[in-house]
């Protein structure tokens, strides 16, 4: 008996192990209208049929000052898929939502790579309300400068600050290592820009090696490399690789897994060159598929996503904070087909190796401060039904719009300049007839809402807006292939006019 309790035990601590918390960005639209961006923490339980069970706690309808609901309990979903990625697809599933009671529900969920996103459509009576989450991480992880920890240098003694999610000389590998790690390279500083809330900021300088070599200082989202006597040597190096399992004073890997597709890489920053220094500082972000990388390179890596960087423009500031803000390039990338699963951000205090300040008492200084990923809400374009709306314009809100019959978020496409992904939450409103198209970024931080005043006219064909229209006759990527709507990366579109747009999803 007691071998068989204890076998009953063993199962049941099993499933419960099964029970995953994600933290998720949040938007919620009600009856048309979005609420503030928010994140709630959420859980998700594979039962022992392979079903699934999704709570929202603590959950409002518009946002905290919104309608107060009480937690929503979505039980016993299907889904489909295998150990890489799980997908949730429900018509009409009966959910309990708090006070609520009991509402039929859409759902949409994916499970990838320890990530949930999560579509919910909850109607009764005159609530309609539309639920975008999001797990991915789309941020690089300390790029706020505001925790710090430990580092310590090969010898087991010397010691340094280092920002939580970054990495500079202390906790480099390499042969030479032991040469390199002596002297800390990064503060901790409280010089911080006024425009920001920051409390903290990172300090990194020059140093003088042997009195006559120039050792730039420089931080990296991944790990620092000291392989090689001459510094323009790509065995020294910033790298990452996702698998390695080593670990920072802080217990992070030596990786930051960022799984957006950014349009940009902003920061804030401080430069003063050292003696004999007249070159400006350097920034260059890529993002990878997670398998290991290196810069600089020392061969064509075919995991790159995209790349932005500045190794021209990041000059002497005077004593004052600047913003930049860096593109990046996605359409030199294209062919590698790599899917974003990681940032190598490095940033040195001189854009040539080895050519900053030698002296020792007057050293290159550079204050970096909030860097961080942009995902803007600026469409170029919009089809319904595969016809082109002419007249649109990102920032004209709405429109009449005459169709046969009404579109869906997935009848709806809109077009972008840069790379990015988009969420569409929808609402129409029959009293009114109004179709309220809400267009989010891919973190859900930031939306767009448009309106279009609909008629319904079976008659009609196509849709006919008031501008003239043009019909899409296909989609096609980099290599010529037909896309469909949903397709990302270089999409080029076709219209029945014989004009073409190229445009990045």
């Amino acid at each position: 008996m007691k071998k068989l309790f204890t076998l009953v035990l063993a199962c049941v601590m099993s499933l419960a192990a099964m029970a995953e918390e994600y933290t998720c960005g949040l938007a919620v639209v009600l009856n048309g209208q979005p609420s503030p961006y928010d994140q709630i923490t959420i859980s998700c339980t594979k039962n022992a049929n392979g079903k699934y069970d999704i709570l929202l706690p603590d959950f409002y309808f518009g946002g905290e000052d919104g309608i107060p609901v009480g937690d929503i309990e979505i039980n016993d979903i299907d889904a489909t898929g295998d150990d890489e990625i799980t997908e949730i697809s429900v018509k009409n599933k009966d959910v309990k939502v708090g006070l609520f009671g009991t509402m039929p529900a859409d759902i949409e969920a994916t499970l990838k790579d320890n990530d949930l996103q999560l579509q919910l459509h909850l109607v009764a009576a005159d609530i309609d309300v539309n639920v975008a989450l999001t797990s991915t991480s789309t941020q690089i992880y300390g790029g706020d400068f505001e925790d710090w920890h430990i580092a310590t240098a090969s010898n087991g003694t010397t010691t340094s600050d280092e920002p939580n999610g970054w990495h500079s000389f202390m906790s480099c590998t390499g042969a030479f290592a032991s040469i390199v790690d002596k002297t800390p390279h990064i503060f901790i500083s409280d010089d911080v820009p006024a425009e920001t809330e920051s409390t903290k900021s990172v300090k990194i300088v020059s140093s003088s090696v042997f009195g006559s070599i120039s050792a730039n200082g420089t931080i990296t989202t991944g790990r620092m490399k000291a392989d090689a006597m001459s510094a323009a040597d790509p065995n020294n190096c910033a790298f990452l690789d996702i698998t390695n399992t080593d670990e920072d004073g802080n217990g992070d890997l030596f990786a930051n897994n960022m799984k957006g597709t950014p349009a940009s890489i902003s920061m804030w920053y401080k430069f003063k060159n050292g003696k004999g220094n007249t070159k400006p500082a350097s920034l260059r972000a890529v993002i990878t598929d997670g398998t290991y990388y290196q810069d600089p390179a020392d061969a064509e890596y075919k995991n790159v996503v995209a790349v932005a960087e500045d190794n021209t423009n990041l000059t002497a500031t005077d004593g004052e904070w600047k913003y930049v803000t860096i593109p990046f390039d996605y359409l030199s990338y294209v062919e590698n087909e790599a899917e974003a699963k990681a940032i190598l951000v490095t940033i040195s205090t001189c854009a040539e190796p080895g050519g900053g300040s030698i002296d020792a008492t007057d050293v290159d200084e550079l204050y970096v401060d909030e860097v961080t990923l942009n995902y803007p809400v600026e469409p170029i374009g919009l089809t319904i039904f595969n016809t082109d709306i002419k007249d649109f314009s990102a920032d004209k809100y709405e429109y009449d719009l005459t169709v046969n019959k009404l579109p869906m978020a997935d009848d709806i496409d809109f077009s972008f300049d840069d790379f990015c992904t988009n969420v569409i939450l929808t609402y129409y409103d029959d009293k009114a007839k109004k179709l309220f198209v809400n267009l989010y970024n891919e973190e859900l931080t930031e939306s767009r809402t448009y309106t279009f005043n609909v008629t319904i006219d079976t008659a009609v064909k196509g849709i006919t807006s008031d501008a003239a229209n043009r019909t899409v006759t296909g989609r096609y990527n980099a290599n010529g292939q037909k896309v469909g709507n949903n397709a990302k990366g270089l999409v080029i579109t076709r219209f029945a006019d014989g004009t073409a747009v190229k445009s990045m999803k």
